[in-house]
């Protein structure tokens, strides 16, 4: 495996080092609601970050695609482990208690990394996968399979419902903010 130094490698390690900050933060306040899943979802981000600047410094395609495919294990689970945070932040533990729930949550992510690390015998990830020199340094050059398109539709899917449950949870606590104390008078 040959590396080269790019300027890049600066932007990811400053990167990680606030990654690393917030996921310390995290864990020692981890008996805060969703605090875990803020650093499961971090710590996943953090791997997304170091395996993003190895493939980006590495010279070959063999080490730019074997660092590819460590970036899918968090593109793959972060989405889900975010939404998870969501869920429970926002006080929706119940739906957990859906069995398909977690196993659809956890189950899409494992067939597209096997389907990733097993792109050789069927493509169906990436195709005509080369080595593009043309820019300042080398990237994988490729064009996405047709399920890559499918696990795309479900990862905005999952980003898509983690938006709008946080939006309602900011809603629901704007509105108890501004409109309790106008309606409900404390007894003191």
């Amino acid at each position: 495996m040959h590396y080269q130094y790019i300027p890049y490698l600066l932007f990811s390690f400053f990167s990680a080092l606030v990654i690393i900050c917030i996921c310390w933060y995290a864990w020692k306040n981890r008996n805060v609601r969703g605090a875990v899943y803020l650093f499961i979802t971090l710590a996943l981000v953090l791997v997304w970050i170091i395996s993003q600047a190895l493939e980006f410094a590495a010279t070959n395609l063999q080490t730019k695609i074997f660092w590819a495919n460590v970036q899918y294990l968090p593109i793959t689970f972060a989405p889900a482990a975010y939404l998870s945070m969501v869920i429970i932040y926002t006080g929706r533990e119940y739906w957990f208690k859906h069995r398909w729930f977690t196993v659809l949550l956890i189950s899409i992510p494992v067939i597209v990394n096997i389907l990733f690390w097993t792109n050789d015998f069927h493509s169906l990830m990436r195709q005509n996968i080369y080595l593009d020199n043309s820019g300042s340094f080398p990237v994988v050059g490729k064009n996405y399979g047709v399920l890559f398109w499918l696990f795309a539709v479900y990862n905005t899917f999952v980003a898509f419902i983690s938006l709008i449950l946080l939006g309602e949870g900011c809603k629901r606590a704007v509105f108890f903010a501004v409109c309790k104390p106008l309606f409900f008078k404390n007894n003191i």
